[in-house]
């Protein structure tokens, strides 16, 4: 058995937290870039799937320090709090006490996956015309580590943090598609053909109904198509996209829910083609990547940071 060891945390001086904070952000911008090509991106929305509680920030800076993570947690009371915790979490509060509330310790000589964690205070503002003092509250992001479950030895995982069964597509999937809908407020109805220039699935923006077209060979498409189209209808930035952008958009959720559930992803052909020619700036990827993780952490009914 490895052997266990505490974890302490280092201190450091303002200048080299600063200098820390600027080297994750450089190694965040340089992982947005590395995602282009369907290859890149569909690497990342897998990785997403695992990891869709966290920011799409801290998921480039987990992706490009551990590629290989699974499930990922601070040490102990310093778990990030607000919603970074673990794979799946479907209760985050479960998992706040880090890998120590799990009877587990990171192992002598592992080092922390470094992401960035907020910090809120209270300060006092006085407007000097009035003299009249409010209290707001101020945001930092502060760097913390987190660790990989595979840096750490003891007690056996409980079952309410097992990676959901996997399946190619059943009427379950169909059920739970509809289901959350549902609970988005949206009515799902079916059509027994395409009545709109082939498509699988649409839904006319200013309404509350998803219309798919019904394939009961296929439920597990059925359930995708779906999760994509309640991603356009949530889409508040639809308006000013183009219309690859928005089916990117979709798409790319709807692979993230699905992986999520434990129905396999899968990405359009189209879209692929599109991500092997997209010349999107770095700006611009970071932006559709945050969109994409807001709208799956929506549909995934989780917080979004």
């Amino acid at each position: 058995m490895a052997r266990r060891t505490g974890y302490r945390k280092a201190t450091r001086t303002p200048e080299q937290r600063d200098a820390e904070r600027q080297a994750l952000l450089d190694q965040m911008t340089a992982q947005v870039a590395a995602l282009r090509g369907s290859d890149e991106w569909q690497a990342w929305l897998r990785f997403a799937a695992r990891f869709h509680t966290y920011s799409f920030r801290n998921q480039m800076l987990i992706l490009a320090q551990r590629p290989n993570a699974t499930l990922v947690m601070g040490y102990g009371d310093r778990c990030p709090k607000g919603g970074d915790h673990g794979w799946p979490c479907t209760k985050p509060s479960a998992h706040r006490g880090g890998w120590l509330s799990l009877g587990r310790h990171v192992v002598k000589g592992e080092h922390g996956i470094s992401i960035m964690a907020p910090s809120t205070r209270k300060v006092e503002v006085e407007d000097k015309r009035t003299g009249e003092v409010t209290e707001k509250r101020w945001t930092a992001f502060r760097p913390v580590h987190v660790f990989d479950v595979s840096q750490t030895d003891g007690a056996p995982l409980p079952d309410r943090i097992a990676e959901p069964p996997r399946t190619t597509g059943t009427v379950d999937d169909l059920v739970t598609a509809c289901t959350l809908a549902g609970e988005l407020g949206f009515t799902v109805k079916e059509h027994a053909t395409a009545i709109r220039n082939g498509a699988r699935g649409w839904w006319e923006p200013g309404t509350t109904v998803v219309h798919v077209v019904r394939d009961a060979a296929h439920p597990g498409d059925m359930a995708r198509t779906i999760f994509h189209e309640l991603a356009h209808a949530l889409d508040v930035h639809l308006p000013q996209r183009s219309k690859r952008d928005r089916e990117l958009v979709a798409e790319s959720v709807s692979f993230i829910v699905s992986e999520a559930h434990g129905l396999a992803g899968a990405l359009d052909p189209d879209t692929c083609l599109y991500l092997a020619s997209w010349k999107a700036d770095t700006d611009t990827m970071l932006a559709v990547g945050h969109d994409v993780r807001t709208l799956a952490a929506v549909l995934l009914g989780e917080a979004v940071a």
